[in-house]
């Protein structure tokens, strides 16, 4: 049944005198009113907000704009991931929000993801049918370009969604970035020896490593350490100098 929303002007009452505040035409019946009043109920619910007394202690009049608030500054779009696996994504909402019926262009998600992906993952949002979701190059996504605990961001195109972020980091002495390409760059500081130092990457290349590049930290200008790798693996490389315990900076591709 269609509501009707209607505002109060001055008629005339057939005197030729003006009826101050009467309605236009037909107003909203009594049942119409209650499902508007309890539609405002469920929206400021919905926004997590506990519906304050008509009189008294808590009253307010601004719950209906603080639940538009919530909702209008993205409070639907974070969403709780419950996946068993990495193969796709599987999305609630947060509390008691309520999230879209359908899937629309422009609709953006963010979640805290409960596993590491696999290729080519996917996501479901709140029940809805699966998407595939792609770098933001939109390009495919390799395996562990989400990494579990990491906050992620996509938006839907139409067929897909995005991701809007770059991947993760870790900046440290030791550290790494992950691209959703798939491409890593890992860093560090290590000693090397001469008989050969193992070094571990802060993580390990989940496929392959394109190379180790050491540089001298130990020398000077005019005498500076040669530096070399042997023994390549996706989780660790020897490092060897010409003095034990010089040190090195060294610099690595992989994916």
């Amino acid at each position: 049944m269609a509501r009707d929303y209607e505002d109060k002007e001055n008629k005339d009452d057939g005197g030729g005198s003006p009826v101050a505040d009467v309605w236009d035409n037909t107003h909203l019946n009594g049942t119409e009113a209650d499902s508007v009043m309890k539609e405002i109920q469920n929206a400021c619910e919905s926004a997590d907000l506990t519906v304050a007394n008509y009189q008294g202690a808590g009253e307010t009049f601004y719950q209906l704009a603080q639940a538009m608030a919530i909702y209008g500054m993205g409070g639907a779009e974070y969403h709780i991931d419950t996946s068993p696996t990495g193969a796709g994504f599987t999305l609630d909402p947060a509390g008691s929000k309520v999230s879209p019926p359908a899937y629309f262009t422009g609709m953006t998600v963010s979640f805290v993801a409960a596993n590491t992906c696999f290729i080519n993952p996917t996501v479901s949002v709140n029940g809805m049918a699966s998407k595939i979701i792609i770098g933001s190059a939109g390009g495919s996504l390799a395996a562990n370009a989400i990494r579990q605990g990491q906050f992620v961001t996509m938006r839907y195109n139409g067929t897909f969604f995005q991701l809007m972020d770059e991947g993760i980091s870790s900046f440290v002495t030791a550290g790494y970035q992950i691209f959703n390409s798939g491409l890593i760059l890992q860093w560090g500081a290590d000693a090397g020896l001469t008989a050969g130092q193992s070094v571990n990457f802060p993580i390990t290349y989940p496929n392959a490593v394109f190379g180790v590049y050491p540089t001298d930290h130990q020398g000077s200008s005019i005498a500076p350490r040669p530096f070399a790798v042997h023994s390549i693996l996706v989780g660790s490389f020897v490092l060897t100098s010409t003095v034990n315990g010089d040190n090195s900076l060294w610099f690595s591709v992989g994916w």
